[in-house]
């Protein structure tokens, strides 16, 4: 909430005057005209006149104060008071100096970041107490005290050149806190291949069904314009299963979205492919079912989508 002001302009001519006559019976006994007329009264009433003069200025905030008052908040000078003025409070709200991760991401959309031609940051994403260039399996779910890693996509491509890096560390060096350590990285990305049946409604062309599944599953995981809100997927969101039935079950000619049989042993097979390495990652419900595939919090889906993974069942 804002200060409030003091009030030092509270006594008035007449308030001053009679503080003074008061005085005077106790500083000079012997004078005892106190009429106007007395050359000592119209002193004591001038320098009252005066006082109220210099209390009134000292309420006031002038140029000169409010010129000094910028310059101690390293004031912006564009020889226009009133410009000076909101140019300072304007650069008193930029961030400078990164504390938090809120601070980084916001500096790397700041001003005065030389990039190469035609690459810019699109997303950026901070992770606190992860050292993300280690070379560390863990290093993406151990902790590493005083480090900091900002993860950044650039425009149109998947990993961010070394020369946009390289722009991102040298702008923010500076501004990070003395014991921190910073480290510029791109995503990681894991590799997802889908398997799935879709029953169509009746009249629906086969191949049309199977081009609009693989468009829409290539759209939704989209580094770029992917997820619920088109604007990519998000950093380190887990993929859900029922997301992916949701988004094939509204496409049109699709009446149902079911799980694809093996063709040899006839049991259900899981709708989400990832190397048998990440096994970890797949989360299932009490049935044994996928439910889910976890991302680490710096990573973003690679969706390979095989036409031949997408069974049409045909009604009719």
């Amino acid at each position: 909430m804002p200060l409030n002001l003091p009030d030092l302009d509270d006594l008035t001519w007449e308030d001053l005057t009679e503080e003074a006559r008061l005085l005077i019976v106790s500083w000079a006994p012997e004078w005892t005209n106190h009429n106007p007329s007395d050359p000592g009264v119209t002193l004591v009433e001038l320098f009252a006149y005066l006082t109220e003069m210099l209390i009134y200025q000292t309420n006031r905030i002038g140029e000169r104060n409010i010129r000094k008052f910028l310059a101690l908040l390293g004031g912006v000078r564009t020889g226009r008071l009133d410009r000076d003025r909101l140019e300072t409070v304007l650069e008193m709200g930029r961030v400078h100096r990164a504390v938090t991760c809120n601070d980084f991401e916001k500096l790397v959309f700041g001003p005065g970041l030389a990039l190469p031609f035609g690459e810019r940051v699109v997303r950026a994403s901070c992770i606190p107490q992860r050292n993300l260039e280690s070379n560390s399996p863990g290093a993406q779910t151990e902790d590493a005290p005083s480090h900091v890693s900002l993860v950044v996509l650039s425009n149109e491509r998947r990993h961010p050149t070394k020369e946009l890096l390289k722009a991102l560390r040298e702008k923010l060096e500076p501004a990070r806190m003395l014991t921190t350590q910073l480290h510029v990285v791109g995503p990681g990305y894991l590799t997802v291949r889908m398997r799935i049946t879709l029953a169509t409604v009746l009249g629906a062309v086969e191949e049309e069904v199977r081009t609009q599944a693989v468009n829409a599953i290539e759209t939704f995981f989209d580094p770029h314009k992917g997820g619920s809100d088109g604007k990519g997927w998000p950093l380190g969101r887990s993929i859900y299963v029922s997301e992916i039935y949701q988004l094939l079950d509204d496409l049109p000619g699709v009446d149902y979205v079911t799980r694809t049989r093996g063709s040899q042993t006839g049991e259900e097979l899981d709708e989400i492919i990832i190397d048998p390495g990440e096994a970890a990652r797949l989360k299932r419900n009490k049935l044994g079912q996928l439910e889910a595939v976890t991302l680490g919090p710096a990573e973003l889906v690679s969706i390979q989508v095989n036409r031949a993974d997408l069974k049409i069942k045909m009604t009719g």
